[in-house]
């Protein structure tokens, strides 16, 4: 039963994440414990809200890691990839602290949150040392 649910929830945000960005789909850290929602694509303020600071970082750090991949852009040799806009850890938390305060946000999807701020205010992913 486990193993079904885990392979549902990686169905949809493969699914819903996937048609965000371009770029490899094998993103592990996109993935997290079911007490979170069980991947980003699930995530929402409200799940936000009911856990604690070290969650809440590993939520951060698993969007970093889905936005921050390779976005191609162009075809043919006019093809170029880049990393994709990231936020700051430190201020995706003060975003994710105000925009689910209020109680109406409860159902608000992090991902969306955190994917519309990054492409305004966010900047190019560092590659890994």
């Amino acid at each position: 039963m486990t193993r079904r649910l885990v392979a549902a929830g990686l169905a949809c945000a493969t699914f819903v994440l996937g048609s965000c960005a371009s770029g490899p789909q094998s993103r592990t850290s996109a993935y997290l414990p079911a007490r979170l929602g069980g991947s980003i694509s699930l995530t929402d303020c409200r799940d936000w809200n009911d856990t604690d600071a070290r969650d809440r970082y590993q939520v951060i750090g698993a969007l970093e890691s889905f936005y921050g991949g390779p976005i191609s852009s162009g075809q043919g040799s006019a093809a170029r990839t880049a990393p994709g806009p990231v936020i700051a850890p430190d201020d995706a938390y003060a975003l994710f602290e105000r925009a689910c305060k209020p109680s109406y946000a409860a159902a608000f999807k992090l991902y969306k949150l955190y994917g519309r701020a990054a492409a305004f205010t966010g900047s190019p992913a560092q590659p890994a040392p």
